[in-house]
């Protein structure tokens, strides 16, 4: 579904991430991987080597998207362009929750590096590396969002509000390239097993939870070009349209 396609992962080493990008291999995709814990992303570059597939490229950038220095993201973006100037695929999937606390109690540290890493490096990436996406023939832009979106969550407001923003950007680029290649949407992952999940729920019975690899035909579908023709949207895990919005 996805053979020749290159396209860029972030927060690709743990969780959805890591298994957005085995799917995305297997079906014959080229990859750009970001994510900053070195260790993961160089044991995930040489697990799908493994698979043997000679005539794909795995690429794995080492980046910390709580980074504040426009520089550095030109920087990193710039390394990018030099070996994928055509991006068919951008999936921005790294996110964190951040302190759970009444907004009267709530960091201003822990509100800045949500609203960093879930909102503000997902707007800087995407500028940068428009012009690849642009340079395909079908491009996706993928956002992530969540249920929390779009009712709110009490003690979560870092969080939700960063995936309010994502969802305005996501309408607000769709509305900029509509009748163009590229399409733009979001996809709300839903409660799926992973640590973040954990660190949300402690005593939630991980067992009851989906896992990554159970939702990744959504994943897979919106990066296909099965999928052109539909922009603007958020799509639920399943693959069906929320409308509510």
């Amino acid at each position: 579904m996805l053979k020749k396609k290159n396209i860029l992962i972030t927060g690709a080493s743990d969780g959805i991430g890591k298994e957005v990008s085995k799917t995305y291999f297997q079906n014959g995709a080229n990859l750009a991987l970001i994510g900053k814990d070195q260790k993961k992303m160089h044991t995930i570059s040489k697990s799908l080597n493994r698979i043997n597939r000679s005539s794909q490229i795995v690429k794995i950038y080492i980046f910390d998207l709580s980074e504040k220095k426009e520089s550095e993201y030109r920087r990193i973006t710039q390394e990018i362009k030099k070996e994928f100037p055509i991006l068919d695929g951008l999936l921005h999937n790294a996110g964190v929750l951040g302190r759970i606390s009444p907004v009267i109690n709530q960091s201003i540290k822990s509100w800045y590096e949500v609203l960093q890493i879930n909102l503000n490096s997902s707007f800087i990436i995407t500028k940068f590396l428009l012009p690849c996406l642009m340079n395909s023939k079908n491009s996706s832009l993928l956002f992530t969002t969540s249920n929390v979106s779009r009712k709110g969550k009490k003690n979560w407001s870092p969080y939700s509000v960063s995936k309010f923003a994502i969802e305005g950007l996501m309408k607000t680029l769709s509305q900029e390239y509509e009748g163009s290649t590229l399409r733009v949407n979001c996809i709300n992952p839903g409660a799926v097993r992973t640590k973040m999940r954990f660190q949300a729920y402690p005593s939630e019975n991980q067992k009851n939870i989906r896992s990554p690899k159970e939702i990744m035909s959504t994943y897979l579908y919106l990066m296909s070009d099965e999928s052109i023709g539909f922009s603007g949207h958020i799509f639920n895990f399943d693959g069906k349209i929320i409308r509510n919005i």
